[in-house]
């Protein structure tokens, strides 16, 4: 009963914080960069296989592979819950790694756009399976008072390796073409992933630390909610949580359409290369630019003397990012402006 509940009797010697599990948290935010790299190797080729190499005509059917991968990652979420109340964290981790063996080989050789799809749907079964519980062990380690902290660097760990793995297969693809090296490159991500998964620990005690310590009036009521109570209370009843999930809508369909739509109307305006970074970059400037003048206007102005140090540290940051995207160095080009030839109308 204890294998499939998942859940175990608190342990002894188990603490919860960042400072006591340093080591397992470090493992698990190096585990999450190796899934936002796997995710990372489609953002700026996967557009151009369909045009290129498959010879697709349709923005919607070059759009289809990013539709395939975000049903099947929110299905996923949405089994993850569910399936971490009856296995452990740690191997529902390893079986996401294990369904994303073959997302690289078959990017890099597939013979059709059909297995381009495919592979897109293992991808978002493994994204929905391998971030959901590396957030997850993650906030069970540090414990109820820095759960933000966990997911903030959750989060940074996984999106800067998303972009990163983005700028590296832009440079792969200027210089060596579409296919296999861009891709074949997350064979590496995979196996760095799967192999120290197998050095993670599971948190089942950890969760049930915290448990033992939450005080009654805090316990959840329902030992086992339906799918629709869940439902229900992250969609609208609880304001929390329905502020969270619209947040993460939005978030999440920004991302989608960066990755799939601008990457393709950039291929119409422009279909000479060189002149594609100019239009990248000009954007960017502009993104950045409202950015840094809201954060000097709204938040620098009126926060606490003792904050503003710090709000000026992140202004000069974004500054930094704005002087880059102004005139990008090579091979940086390559990966923040991806070669998108001009595709025909749906």
């Amino acid at each position: 009963m204890e294998q499939r509940t998942g859940v175990v009797p608190p342990t002894p010697g188990v603490r919860l914080g960042l400072r006591e599990n340093w080591a397992q948290f470090t493992l698990l935010v190096i585990v999450t960069a190796s899934v936002g790299s796997l995710v990372g190797l489609e953002r700026t080729t996967v557009p151009l296989l369909g045009t290129d190499v498959f010879g697709l005509t349709s923005n919607l059917a070059v759009f289809s592979f990013i539709v395939a991968f975000g049903l099947t990652k929110a299905l996923t979420n949405l089994a993850a819950g569910a399936l971490s109340a009856r296995f452990r964290r740690r191997q529902l981790l390893l079986a996401g790694w294990l369904v994303g063996v073959p997302v690289p080989f078959v990017l890099a050789w597939g013979p059709s756009w059909w297995w381009i799809l495919a592979a897109n749907m293992l991808l978002g079964v493994n994204q929905g399976m391998t971030w959901s519980m590396t957030v997850n062990m993650k906030i069970d380690l540090v414990g109820p008072a820095r759960r933000g902290l966990a997911t903030g660097l959750n989060e940074a760990a996984g999106y800067v390796a998303v972009g990163t793995t983005a700028l590296l297969t832009g440079y792969l693809a200027a210089s060596h073409g579409l296919r296999p090296a861009p891709e074949a490159i997350g064979v590496f991500f995979v196996a760095a992933g799967f192999g120290l998964s197998l050095l993670v620990r599971d948190t089942s005690a950890h969760v049930a630390l915290e448990l033992s310590r939450m005080p009654p009036a805090q316990a959840p009521k329902e030992r086992n909610p339906s799918f629709a109570a869940v439902f229900a209370r992250t969609s609208w009843r609880d304001r929390s949580l329905r502020g969270a999930s619209q947040a993460g809508l939005v978030n999440n369909l920004n991302d989608g359409l960066t990755w799939g739509v601008f990457p393709l109307l950039g291929g119409e305006l422009f279909e000479d290369f060189p002149q594609r970074p100019a239009l990248t970059s000009y954007l960017g400037r502009v993104v950045v630019g409202c950015v840094e003048q809201r954060l000097d206007l709204v938040v620098i102005q009126r926060a606490p003397a003792r904050s503003r140090l710090v709000l000026h540290g992140v202004q000069d940051r974004v500054a930094l990012v704005e002087d880059l995207l102004r005139r990008p160095p090579e091979p940086f080009q390559a990966g923040l402006n991806p070669p998108v030839r001009a595709v025909g109308p749906s």
